[in-house]
């Protein structure tokens, strides 16, 4: 490969029918049998989808400022009926009804957990009797922390020992990664503390999570501990592994200690350019390009080919300093080099582009991702409508949004943040309302930029009561105002001369722990 041409820079439940055909009736949902008669099902009491069941059961308003209570009502009846369910056993065992396979996957990760504190009891669980196994504890446990839910997971994880049932790798490995997610560092030294004391054996996975977790946060002593922790167990972790620690070290500005990673990974027979992947990266947004050009050096003379993930983190490099011809040229040696094209390449050019305040381009070279078969996701096409919404063309960058829709790809609050901000900037108060009660819809819920934006739009243009209505609904929301939000606020209070409101400003910023210094 020739780079010299570059100037590099998932419980026990009742017994419930298996679910075939289900309509809705007054007393919960029922099942067309095999007979013609109906029947009670308890398997999909709720759809499929995940995240259906919104437990504050906020729902739009049709205003900033009120809630509705109707959805909450309907929500608690839904829970009310799965726990029937879930305590009915003696009569589900008494129809001889066919257990079902797999109730979380109708039920989703919030319900499954409700029905599992509701059917386990304390005599059930000190008798351990026939309960469940150690795997369907372990698909709870995946259940809640694929949704983020690590209260419920951990309330999950102590039925699982008081079961009389000892948690095994997987259960460990699943919390770990579920608070490594959440950042919660010291959450995760704990679970490892307690697997350690446990005497729970590792495995290769439990490992690699391990120094994955602690070097994609950041943490180098930590991921570097972790991976000593695995060559006494004599386990080798993989490529991933080695790649999260040149991260870790890489963050902190220890390009020696990230380059020495490198030269173990090699030792230890791990040939991969994921970790060089990462370091080129690092060193491009260090602004390191001589760096870059040698250790693409080193990584050819040890035999590491380029792939991918390395030529993105180049094209990456490039779009950032808004050089789209040498981005244009990675792309070129990537094809030269039998390097499949894929979103984030396209992407990171469309990036590019629209840095350039070039949004036609970047439209074009969406064209071609999807002519190569690749369809865009949330990301590419927030970059084009950003792309868009930077030059105040918020025609095209709603087609964008429709076309996104229309893809079956959904919008994130992020995209919808940006077309509020485009149309506030623009002083199209009504547009951007439009697209927040969208949000909204949308079963998103705003959060701070959302709202910062909304209130600077009312201040700007004189409408301090809607502003107000905006501060307070965001709180009512569970969304803290931060520094920005009280600086617009005290501002404009300051500058209508409202010294009340002002002061109070000012106290809700002593609360939230929030300095008064610019």
């Amino acid at each position: 490969m020739a780079m010299a041409g570059l100037s590099c820079t998932r419980l026990p439940v009742p017994s419930h029918v298996e679910c075939v055909t289900t309509a809705s009736s007054a007393g919960g949902d029922v099942k067309q049998g095999s007979g013609g008669r109906m029947e009670l099902c308890g398997g999909c009491m709720q759809g499929a989808s995940s995240g259906s069941w919104n437990p504050l059961g906020f729902g739009r308003a049709a205003w900033l400022g009120d809630l509705s209570s109707g959805r909450v009502s309907r929500n608690e009846e839904k829970c009310r009926r799965r726990l029937e369910v879930a305590l009915s056993g003696t009569k589900c065992g008494e129809r001889d009804l066919k257990p079902c396979a797999s109730p979380f996957r109708s039920w989703g990760p919030r319900s499954g957990f409700a029905v599992v504190r509701a059917a386990l009891t304390p005599e059930q669980l000190e008798g351990g009797s026939g309960l469940v196994s150690v795997k369907d504890y372990n698909s709870a446990l995946l259940s809640c922390v694929r949704e983020g839910r690590m209260r419920d997971a951990m309330a999950v994880f102590k039925r699982f020992q008081g079961a009389g049932l000892k948690p095994d790798v997987v259960s460990y490995t699943t919390l770990i990664q579920g608070f490594g997610k959440l950042k919660s560092y010291n959450k995760v030294t704990d679970v490892f503390s307690q697997m350690q004391r446990s005497r729970c054996p590792p495995d290769l996975k439990f490992c690699t999570v391990l120094i994955s977790t602690f070097g994609n946060g950041g943490l180098p002593v930590l991921a570097e501990s972790a991976m000593k922790y695995a060559h006494a167990q004599g386990l080798e972790p993989d490529a991933i592994a080695y790649t999260a620690l040149v991260h870790a070290y890489a963050q902190e500005g220890l390009w020696e200690e990230a380059e020495k990673a490198l030269r173990d990974m090699l030792d230890a027979g791990v040939v991969d350019n994921r970790p060089y992947a990462a370091l080129v990266s690092a060193y491009g947004k260090a602004g390191l390009m001589d760096h870059v050009g040698r250790l693409l050096q080193t990584m050819e003379s040890s035999g590491v080919e380029a792939g991918t993930g390395l030529f993105n983190a180049l094209i990456n490099i490039h779009s950032k300093a808004g050089d789209p011809e040498k981005a244009r040229e990675v792309m070129q040696l990537m094809q030269a080099n039998g390097c499949q094209f894929d979103e984030i390449t396209y992407t990171s050019i469309m990036e590019t582009y629209t840095r350039n305040n070039q949004p036609l381009l970047a439209e074009n070279m969406m064209g071609e991702m999807k002519r190569a078969g690749i369809q865009p996701g949330s990301v590419s096409y927030g970059v084009l409508i950003n792309g868009y919404c930077q030059v105040e063309r918020l025609g095209d960058a709603e087609r964008i949004l429709r076309s996104m829709q229309n893809a079956n790809c959904k919008p994130t609050r992020e995209i919808y943040n940006m077309m509020i901000n485009g149309y506030a900037s623009a002083k199209m108060r009504n547009q951007a309302e439009r697209i927040f009660e969208a949000l909204q819809d949308s079963g998103m819920r705003p959060d701070t930029v959302t709202f910062n934006t909304l209130i600077s739009m009312y201040i700007r243009s004189r409408r301090r009561k809607q502003a107000e209505e905006c501060y307070v609904h965001m709180q009512q929301l569970g969304c803290k105002p931060n520094k920005v939000t009280f600086k617009i606020l005290l501002k404009a209070y300051t500058d209508s001369k409202n010294p009340i409101d002002a002061e109070r400003i000012r106290l809700d910023m002593r609360k939230a722990g929030i300095s008064l210094e610019t």
